[in-house]
């Protein structure tokens, strides 16, 4: 016999499973649109749920499609994705954890993952605090897990450097290690130091001294 059709939980979408295989582990292994984006670093963190949320919504569905709770407001995180978007295809749900997030809060969430709505993208954002919660591992095992966690040293002299790329401008290896030195691996004043060399770089190349300014 040919292979057996399948529906993933809470869709219309089809998948196929041969003879030797386990529907059930193909459910398990599949994470439709649900993330969860966890880690210490508050700036790619805001810019990860900005990239989900223009992935998803157009500045115009943003007002009426996007929802932001706190871990204390289980009913109305449930009763928004539960809803339908309004002239969009997707609604997005923002749910902001940390360590003291109640687990029968969570439960709640675990449970909705089995079978999450095909018209809901559901977003979990914490700190690495939220590890600690005895849910983490399993919740993290349905959705699509996003690290915001600090930058390297090495990791932030790339980040640096690509940034001036992208607007065609050239800077310094001292340059590059002075931004370093003096904001540390910290993505957000980093951000805002480079935003400002941009702006009075007038196109020229980046150096030493104009960092010091």
């Amino acid at each position: 016999p040919g292979p057996a059709r399948y529906y993933y939980p809470g869709t219309n979408k089809r998948f196929f499973c041969g003879p030797g295989d386990n529907p059930a582990l193909s459910i398990t292994m599949t994470k439709p649109d649900n993330y969860l984006i966890v880690g210490e670093d508050p700036y790619i963190r805001d810019k990860e749920i900005s990239r989900i949320k223009e992935k998803f919504l157009s500045q115009s569905e943003v007002e009426l499609n996007f929802s932001t709770h706190a871990a204390d407001d289980m009913k109305g995180v449930m009763d928004s994705l539960g809803t339908m978007p309004f002239l969009a295809d997707k609604r997005v749900v923002l749910l902001k954890c940390d360590a003291s997030t109640p687990e029968s809060s969570l439960e709640s969430i675990f449970y909705y993952l089995d079978t999450p709505s095909s018209t809901s993208v559901l977003v979990i954002a914490g700190d690495s605090s939220f590890k600690k919660n005895k849910l983490f591992g399993k919740i993290s095992g349905r959705a699509q897990l996003i690290k915001a966690e600090k930058p390297d040293a090495s990791t932030m002299k790339k980040w640096i450097r690509s940034f001036f790329k992208k607007e065609n401008v050239e800077i310094s290896h001292g340059a590059v290690d002075l931004i370093l030195e003096l904001k540390g691996t910290d993505a957000q004043p980093g951000h805002r130091e480079l935003e400002k060399l941009l702006a009075f770089s007038s196109g020229e190349r980046v150096e030493e001294q104009d960092v010091e300014r």
